[in-house]
């Protein structure tokens, strides 16, 4: 049955990114799917028509793939109504105090990078080997709350201590 690949891409752990081929500098994120029906259109017919209804996260998100690099300090502007929750990776040695908007994230023993996940789904603080294996290392972070970019605000960015660079995925999104 060829059609399984079609059911297997949905049937993954946690949500999955959805391109709609209308709307293509935006990505979905499916929670579930079901086969509603199967169809042909003609008894003799090789062709099928699949009906299957999805549920989906309640954001839309633009540019997902968008990766803003800082080697000096600078802004990140949110141009959607909607709060984005980025992904940001400080890339350094030893201590790090990361100012982000008014909030002050202090990183210790840092030894490459420290990933601060701000995603509903991850909220996650962790290092990522060479090899992509990621670890968490959430005592190695004193912050607040999880950094987001303001609707429509200019969240400014800075650093103390030894930093190579600073990446933000900011993840706009919108309803």
């Amino acid at each position: 049955m060829r059609e399984g690949w079609l059911f297997n891409a949905f049937n993954q752990p946690g949500p999955v990114p959805f391109r709609y081929y209308a709307e293509p500098a935006y990505t979905y994120y499916v929670v579930s799917a079901d086969v509603a029906e199967q169809d042909r259109p003609a008894r003799m017919s090789q062709t099928r028509v699949w009906t299957i209804k999805v549920e989906a996260d309640a954001y839309k998100y633009f540019e997902r793939d968008k990766v803003i690099e800082f080697d000096a300090a600078g802004e990140v502007d949110n141009p959607f109504l909607s709060v984005a929750k980025p992904l940001i990776t400080v890339y350094g040695q030893g201590d790090i105090t990361l100012n982000w908007g008014g909030q002050a994230i202090k990183l210790t023993g840092v030894t490459g990078n420290v990933s601060i996940d701000s995603d509903e789904f991850q909220q996650d603080i962790y290092t990522t080997a060479a090899d992509g294996t990621q670890t968490l290392c959430a005592e190695r972070a004193t912050l607040s709350e999880f950094p987001v970019l303001a609707a429509y605000q200019h969240t400014p960015i800075s650093w103390v201590g030894n930093v190579s660079k600073v990446t933000v995925e900011p993840r706009w999104r919108l309803l």
